[in-house]
């Protein structure tokens, strides 16, 4: 399958993308992993909301997030982007789980983002290597992109949030990664904080989720924030509205050639069929 942008599969190591259409209580994974979401604590309540051209997946805040467990590619990984579009309703002195990745039903997370009173917030390794802060005043849907690139020679430059394409700030006092020797039993997480499941749930719209472990160019960012579920459609087959190719013998030689069936004032370009049992095919 052909997808435009291509570049944008590369190093995608989970999509989720709900606009591209409902799917029940889970959440269809289009990075060709097949980590298919599930819908947590979801039933009996509507789940997909309007937005733009398509739907949005609905978190009541109360107890909602989406699992889509383990992702060991991000795991021993020196890179990792986190791109989500998010539309979220702020309270004052609330705290938000927008993702995170740790130990399922532990208190030790690898990575968490999150955001309270128009500061979004990033830890590793479950704060001991410093929490990192980044001030933002934001309304409607939005599209996030949380950079991880532990390369980096200045510390400092090793994490950046990006906010519709535009750089928010740079910082980051740690190296990443630091998974655990439990990652077996890790699992990643979206609108909660998976190190305390009874809390930080998130009342937000999620749409095109997706998680890459390696660095995005910039135009690459400002590709993913130019519109939801970008590069993850298959185009339509070339191939489908071109004629068939026949071939002819030149000299004991085969070579390829078109087909023509001339009409009252000229030749012109045809399919090729063969008659298979009274049927043209």
């Amino acid at each position: 399958m052909r997808f435009e942008h291509p570049a944008l599969r590369q190093g995608l190591v989970g999509a989720w993308c709900p606009s591209l259409g409902a799917s029940g209580l889970s959440l269809i994974d289009r990075s060709g992993f097949n980590r298919h979401g599930t819908l947590t604590n979801m039933g009996g309540q509507s789940n997909w909301r309007a937005s733009g051209s398509g739907v949005a997946l609905n978190l009541d805040g109360v107890n909602d997030y989406l699992a889509v467990g383990r992702l060991p590619q991000i795991e021993s990984q020196s890179r990792l982007c986190v791109s989500m579009w998010v539309s979220f309703v702020q309270l004052p002195s609330v705290f938000y789980g927008l993702f995170s990745y740790g130990e399922a039903g532990g208190f030790a997370s690898d990575i968490l983002f999150g955001y309270s009173s128009n500061v979004f917030f990033v830890q590793v390794n479950n704060g001991a290597d410093g929490n990192n802060n980044f001030s933002a005043t934001v309304s409607g849907m939005n599209h996030y992109l949380l950079a991880f690139d532990g390369t980096k020679t200045t510390a400092t430059d090793r994490v950046a949030l990006f906010i519709n394409g535009n750089e928010i700030a740079r910082t980051g006092s740690f190296n990443y990664p630091a998974t655990t020797a439990t990652s077996a039993s890790h699992t990643a997480v979206f609108g909660s904080y998976i190190s305390s499941i009874s809390g930080w749930y998130t009342p937000c719209q999620l749409d095109d989720l997706r998680i890459y472990n390696r660095a995005l160019t910039l135009a690459e960012i400002r590709l993913l924030a130019s519109r939801r579920g970008i590069g993850l459609t298959p185009l339509p087959d070339r191939a489908a509205s071109l004629p068939r190719k026949l071939s002819v013998n030149v000299g004991g030689n085969w070579r390829a050639a078109d087909a023509y069936v001339r009409t009252a004032t000229d030749w012109r370009l045809s399919q090729a069929s063969v008659n298979v049992a009274g049927v043209w095919k």
